[in-house]
């Protein structure tokens, strides 16, 4: 055992000279040290979908519809030397998506609306290559809803604003070296699974926002390091 922990203790020390030798002492520190970070801002568009299951009297009904959306937001990103890409950022959204319901009984219509929204969300990424990050995404996002109930004696019109869990991922890439200073462009993908909801009178509203959209964003990075 004992010339067990003399042969490790020989490799650890050879390997700790080699790696002075070569390039300095590594540290934990210099593999953490900021790279660049700051803060940025983007715009971008891209496909919607949204998908909504209504409950009345015992009765589920799903439909949904497809859209586009516009996107802003604004944020601060911290890359560092190991690769490690850390952001967090603010986003708000305008949408287009009416999806219909129409009863094949009575002359009778649903219509719902996803209108604009805004949230939060942090992006763990990492840099696989001088300027390409992969990155997920995890956040809270608020949207509001218009519900319509269109004909019959109940006809009325909601609204109401719905809180989501917001997943997704996505690739950011460095256009600096081929365009201008700064401007990076993204591809990024979004799921947002919305709370429940009872319109009083109405029905159970259940909305489940799947944003099949190819989000193309164009960002500028203020760099402070």
């Amino acid at each position: 055992m004992r010339k067990v922990k003399l042969l490790s203790a020989a490799i650890l020390a050879s390997a700790f000279t080699a790696s002075a030798m070569a390039g300095g002492i590594p540290t934990m520190a210099s593999g953490w040290s900021i790279k660049n970070q700051g803060p940025y801002l983007g715009v971008g568009a891209g496909i919607n979908s949204a998908r909504f299951r209504v409950q009345d009297a015992g009765d589920r009904v799903d439909f949904g519809d497809f859209g586009f959306n516009g996107t802003g937001f604004v944020g601060w990103n911290v890359l560092f030397h190991n690769h490690v890409n850390l952001a967090a950022e603010v986003t708000g959204d305008i949408n287009n998506i009416n999806a219909d319901l129409r009863d094949s009984d009575e002359d009778d219509s649903i219509r719902i609306r996803l209108k604009s929204g805004w949230g939060a969300a942090f992006l763990p990424g990492y840099e696989v290559n001088n300027g390409t990050v992969l990155f997920g995404r995890v956040g809270w996002f608020r949207s509001k809803f218009e519900w319509e109930d269109k004909g019959g004696s109940d006809a009325a019109k909601h609204s109401t604003n719905l809180n989501a869990l917001e997943l997704g991922m996505g690739m950011q890439t460095d256009m600096s070296a081929l365009i201008v200073d700064g401007l990076k462009f993204r591809l990024d993908y979004k799921y947002k699974h919305y709370s429940n909801k009872r319109f009083t009178g109405v029905s159970d509203l259940k909305e489940r926002q799947n944003s099949n959209q190819a989000n193309f964003s164009v960002i500028y990075q203020f760099d402070l390091v």
